[in-house]
């Protein structure tokens, strides 16, 4: 039997893509870019493609932050695929540069990251510019990022798993200074984006912070909450082994964060030889 003849010299360019053109729940997109494939003797194709957008939106104004990106591809005859060389530019000057390969539906990927900002993610997000590394294993029915990123102040690690509309965090790290925030959770991917967090809190100085005495606060904080349309949620915490201005302080206290941003709690503690017991209260009015 005669071989089958190796594909030829391949060009594709394209030019204003609206990717809603093709999928009524696709972001809205303006991709101009062009693709060149090669066959090769084993069977295989190779090429390369760039692509730029001039349409990049945060993600939750249903866009895509992506601004631009490239990579070198081969795809074999037996269906597994590689991406190397890859680069994808992101809003506010951020950069992802790795490489990816997979099968079928499975695929996984590794990339460095360069001046990300979680603003690019969601618009209520505190602006950073972070570094380090993502790993991706994504299938069909779930997917898993592990992340590991900094900047001067801040050091956030975690695992997502995303499996359906329902999102876990584990092996949950964010560290500013001394104070650490480690846990794990959950979220549903709905309209509301209901959540839960488990998360302990070590070595809190409130006055790097806010005009207080220092402080060395550790509390384990549960945390029960939606983030849509605003952020509002039930906070549970219980403070063990902490000091407040050089005295001894331990208690529980309940914060109900409500949209405004309003809120309204209740602290138990002991400082000291005294005991405490405050109601707090910010922006409720008499009727709330």
């Amino acid at each position: 039997l005669t071989a089958p003849m190796p594909l030829g010299d391949t060009h594709i360019a394209f030019g204003n893509l609206d990717l809603r053109g093709w999928l009524a729940a696709a972001p809205a997109t303006e991709l101009s870019g062009s693709l060149d494939l090669a066959g090769t003797e084993d069977g295989a194709v190779q090429g390369s493609f760039q692509f730029s957008n001039a349409r990049p939106t945060p993600l939750d104004a249903d866009g895509v932050p992506l601004t631009r990106g490239r990579a070198q591809l081969r795809v074999s005859d037996a269906g597994k695929w590689q991406l190397r060389a890859l680069e994808l530019g992101l809003l506010r000057n951020g950069l992802l540069r790795g490489e990816a390969n997979g099968r079928g539906q499975q695929a996984n990927a590794r990339v460095q990251v360069r001046n990300f900002d979680p603003l690019i993610l969601d618009r209520r997000a505190p602006t950073l510019s972070l570094q380090g590394e993502m790993m991706l294993e994504a299938a069909v029915k779930q997917q898993k990022i592990h992340l590991a990123l900094h900047d001067e102040q801040w050091e956030i690690a975690a695992e997502l798993l995303k499996q359906g509309m329902r999102l876990d965090v584990a092996q949950l790290r964010v560290q500013h200074g001394n104070t650490v925030v480690g846990g794990s959770g959950q979220m549903q991917l709905d309209a509301q984006r209901p959540f839960h967090l488990d998360t302990r809190l070590q070595h809190l100085n409130l006055a790097e912070f806010i005009a207080v005495p220092p402080t060395e606060l550790n509390a384990g904080l549960a945390i029960d909450g939606t983030l849509l349309p605003e952020p509002a949620g039930l906070l549970d915490f219980v403070f063990f082994d902490s000091r407040f201005g050089g005295y001894p302080f331990d208690g529980d206290a309940r914060l109900r964060v409500l949209p405004g941003p309003r809120a309204q709690g209740d602290l138990n503690a002991r400082l000291g030889a005294n005991t405490l017991a405050l109601n707090l209260r910010y922006g409720m009015t008499e009727e709330d």
